[in-house]
């Protein structure tokens, strides 16, 4: 394009882009919160709540947030650890952290070596963490033994099935029932005492490797046992 055309689509265009002050300024204040558009209102209100917390802890000890520090972000989360909150929340503060850092502060997250040394300290702060999860099993036994008394159709027996399943191996639903999962999934002992459902993604641990596996047998689990085999035979 030959300069004579770039300044006549500049005078010809210039008007188009005519604004009152208020405009302008409504503008910037979009353009501000662009980058949040992909978190909604709930999920913004808890990132923002979360950088609230760090910096009201950087700031009673005297912190500088900037450039980001593992040794400040190690000290935060032992911080809350020791306030009764479990390791099992690191992740999901550390997004939030890596959230703020990025879109607000717009600075540099940890580098790789920092990120080893902040994984390191968080596995050291796991072992020291002896809460039970609070999260319910997808079902109770009592639910399931409900449930069986029921008049069912055969879609209805294959999703009581999975529940059953769900219970056992302690995993979700939407586990159980992806579509990656087949029946080689399933181990069925030649004697009849036993199934071994061989996980597709193994639930988390916060101590150690969990079993990549879930075992349901005849005499511990009957009713478990019962209604996978009954399924399965189907």
């Amino acid at each position: 394009m030959k300069p004579g055309k770039i300044f006549r689509t500049f005078y010809k265009n210039q008007r188009k882009y005519d604004a009152s002050a208020e405009q302008q300024q409504l503008e910037a204040n979009i353009s501000a919160r662009l980058k949040y558009g992909s978190l909604d209102a709930k999920v913004f209100n808890s990132y923002m709540a979360a950088a609230g917390d760090y910096l009201a802890y950087a700031t009673s000890r005297n912190l500088c947030i900037v450039p980001c520090s593992p040794n400040t972000i190690i000290g935060y989360l032992y911080a809350r650890f020791a306030m009764g909150h479990t390791t099992r929340s690191i992740p999901g503060t550390l997004t939030k952290l890596k959230y703020f850092y990025r879109n607000v502060l717009q600075r540099e997250w940890l580098s790789p070596l920092e990120k080893l040394v902040l994984t390191d300290a968080t596995k050291a702060m796991q072992k020291f963490d002896f809460t039970v999860a609070t999260k319910a099993l997808p079902l109770t036994i009592r639910h399931l033994q409900l449930i069986r008394t029921l008049r069912m159709t055969p879609a209805e027996e294959v999703v009581f099935a999975a529940w059953t399943l769900a219970y056992q191996a302690m995993a979700r639903l939407g586990e159980i029932t992806n579509k990656k999962v087949q029946k080689a999934n399933m181990f069925h002992d030649d004697n009849g005492r036993f199934y071994v459902y061989f996980y597709r993604k193994p639930p988390k641990a916060h101590k150690t490797a969990p079993a990549p596996c879930a075992i349901c047998s005849r005499t511990q689990s009957p009713f478990t046992y019962g209604t996978l085999r009954q399924h399965m035979l189907q």
